[in-house]
């Protein structure tokens, strides 16, 4: 038989379908769900007298939500934080939500986005456990960027680590290719630097914004500078640094200052 703490690890566990799947529910209504460690306790507490084992958790989440689900879509909030008051008392909690108490109420936003940086945390852990099978299965190393962009994509798709990690992969290569197939298109050779390929995934997650949209438009902007560049240099090979993304035009003038220095003769 499963004890509380067994089941408080279940709901903690990033991993965990039930927490997934209610998030989901949530998010389909563009509400972000936040539970606090102590919300989890007591839900896993309610489980725990069901002696159903985890079949109680899915009982004991549905039950203490469903109020909020019924009724919250057809409001304008967009953010709900699960505290042990909301476990304890969901109607009585719904009615102090739905009378806007909560907008602007420094507290609860600070509740809030502690629960959500307690949440990465956990996600970023277990990744960070599974560095090594991550890195045999894709060929790519994995660092704290790395770690922190995978984990963000896990929150913000609200998937688990696994498919988080396929998603990285498939992004990564994604970038790559596209980039140098644009590139070369233009008769430019570029290599991307690792930090270049993450931060154009990092864009794409925090902006919500297409990979391709977002390489077609880096393209763009690097096009006439390397191309000025390469009939003055009479070379046609860059590496692409997280710098060229981040400011394309600085990452240029630096490309040219460099081969003035380079020659100068030249005025």
């Amino acid at each position: 038989e499963l004890t509380k703490d067994n089941l408080v690890e279940i709901l903690k566990n990033p991993n965990n379908p039930i927490i997934l799947s209610k998030k989901r529910d949530f998010m389909a209504y563009d509400i972000n769900i936040q539970f606090e460690d102590n919300a989890l306790e007591k839900l896993s507490e309610m489980a725990a007298q069901e002696k159903t084992g985890a079949r109680g958790l899915v009982s004991a989440v549905e039950r203490t939500l469903m109020p909020f689900e019924k009724h919250l879509p057809s409001t304008n909030i967009e953010k709900l934080l699960v505290t042990p008051e909301l476990v304890e008392n969901p109607e009585q909690e719904l009615k102090r939500i739905d009378s806007d108490e909560d907008k602007n109420d420094p507290t609860m936003e600070k509740r809030f986005e502690k629960a959500a940086a307690t949440e990465k945390k956990r996600v970023k852990n277990i990744i960070a456990k599974r560095a090594q099978e991550f890195e045999a299965q894709s060929g790519l190393k994995l660092y704290e960027d790395r770690i922190d962009l995978i984990a963000d994509q896990a929150l913000k798709s609200i998937s688990d680590i696994d498919s988080a990690f396929i998603d990285f992969k498939e992004m990564y290569n994604q970038v790559k290719n596209q980039n140098e197939g644009l590139f070369s298109h233009l008769g430019i050779n570029v290599s991307l630097a690792d930090s270049a390929i993450d931060e154009i995934i990092r864009i794409a997650i925090d902006q919500d914004r297409d990979i391709s949209e977002i390489c077609l438009s880096f393209v763009n902007e690097l096009e006439y500078g390397l191309k000025l560049v390469r009939d003055r240099m009479g070379s046609d090979a860059f590496s692409i640094t997280r710098e060229a993304i981040l400011d394309p035009e600085k990452y240029i003038d630096s490309l040219i200052k460099k081969y003035y220095s380079q020659d100068p003769a030249i005025s």
